[in-house]
């Protein structure tokens, strides 16, 4: 429920964002503007291989049990591994979001048309969001971790 409540206050802030822009509620009829299905996949093709690669996959669904209550730790070495998940996770988001920033800048940066230009480059930092709100999304499962390993630390004692 917690997570749920971090989800819906992360969409609520970007609606505010939206909506207090200098167009108000006509700015809701580009909201297909912030949705881009190809740094989307670009997104998930960086996140999931590195995820993969790291053997830190099960660990990362493991870490959301963990946080929403469907399954208690057994040892405290379960909920380290699924922290350090999360923390490689929401790096990975951030990071991959700077690069396809970049390598998309780089590209626009060639292009000798304005309008095409500023359009693509539109496109390309709308990857940096994606990486943040990646981030964002993270923080509340990484603290719930960290509090149940102080919790899990005090119960041993």
């Amino acid at each position: 429920m917690k997570y749920l409540v971090a989800v819906l206050g992360v969409v609520l802030c970007g609606f505010f964002m939206l909506v207090s822009g200098q167009g108000g509620f006509s700015d809701l009829a580009h909201i297909g503007y912030y949705v881009d299905v190809v740094s989307i996949l670009l997104m998930i093709f960086i996140v999931v291989p590195v995820m993969v690669s790291s053997g830190l996959r099960k660990d990362f669904s493991n870490a959301f049990r963990f946080a929403l209550g469907k399954r208690k730790a057994e040892h405290i070495i379960e909920l380290k591994r699924a922290k350090e998940a999360v923390v490689l996770c929401s790096r990975i988001f951030l990071g991959a979001g700077l690069f396809i920033t970049s390598f998309s800048l780089i590209y626009v940066l060639m292009i000798s048309d304005r309008e095409v230009m500023q359009y693509n480059a539109a496109v390309g930092l709308i990857d940096m969001v994606y990486g943040a709100i990646g981030y964002l999304l993270l923080l509340p499962i990484r603290s719930r971790l960290e509090v149940k390993i102080m919790e899990f630390m005090h119960d041993e004692f």
